[in-house]
């Protein structure tokens, strides 16, 4: 008899114990899992309120004042759009990087250092450190992380602001064309006595310029 009669048969196709198919997960439902638990975070109001009252302006000059002009919870909600641990990799992945201007807040820099170790090393409660980490790297995102920035420019779009109009059409082809074909029949010639010189809108008469014909075509802002 030969020696393999003998041996027990195994079928090397199926496994010996069968797999529990619902205890199963595979790569995509991990990925799925973590996707969904970050889509669902929602910005906590108290976090909302908390940035207003801070950017509201009443605290003696001590704080930073949003823009004239800006909504404070779009604002807020612009800006603190992220979970504590995705703000925490924004910081450090910052504080990685290369940095070689000088115009970046030496405060913040170190603010931002204390944050990335945690609660404990920043010296305030869980919560505190969140909400501020989360402002942190908000402003770094969504905003700018430069306070002169910040005081003149807006983290989001107002949609009931009218952009694309035949008024914004009409201005601009007008001083890219018109202007422009005017100032160059007016380049340096001599006829007789009169001697014409081309005309050079200087970089900050030029906006104002423009800004005088917008502000005259206001009533039809909606056309």
């Amino acid at each position: 008899m030969d020696t393999l009669d003998i041996l027990p048969h195994v079928d090397r196709h199926e496994p010996e114990t069968p797999l529990d198919e619902d205890k199963m997960t595979s790569k995509d439902d991990v990925q799925d899992e973590k996707v969904d638990e970050v889509t669902a975070w929602s910005v906590p109001e108290d976090w909302i309120s908390r940035f207003i009252d801070e950017y509201s302006g009443e605290h003696g000059g001590q704080s930073e004042t949003l823009p004239p002009g800006s909504d404070p919870e779009m604002t807020a909600r612009a800006v603190l759009t992220m979970h504590e641990d995705e703000a925490v990799k924004l910081l450090k992945e910052r504080l990685d990087a290369p940095d070689h201007d000088y115009n970046f807040d030496s405060v913040f820099w170190e603010r931002m250092k204390l944050l990335v170790q945690g609660p404990e090393a920043y010296g305030q409660e869980y919560a505190d450190w969140a909400y501020m980490t989360a402002k942190a790297a908000g402003f770094i995102y969504n905003w700018s992380p430069y306070a002169e920035v910040r005081a003149v420019t807006l983290p989001y779009d107002d949609p009931a602001e009218p952009c694309e109009t035949f008024r914004a059409y009409f201005l601009g082809f007008f001083w890219v064309i018109i202007v422009t074909g005017v100032n160059t029949c007016k380049s340096r010639t001599s006829m007789g006595l009169l001697t014409w010189q081309s005309f050079h809108p200087d970089s900050l008469v030029f906006p104002f310029q423009v800004r005088l014909f917008s502000c005259c075509w206001c009533p039809w802002d909606e056309v």
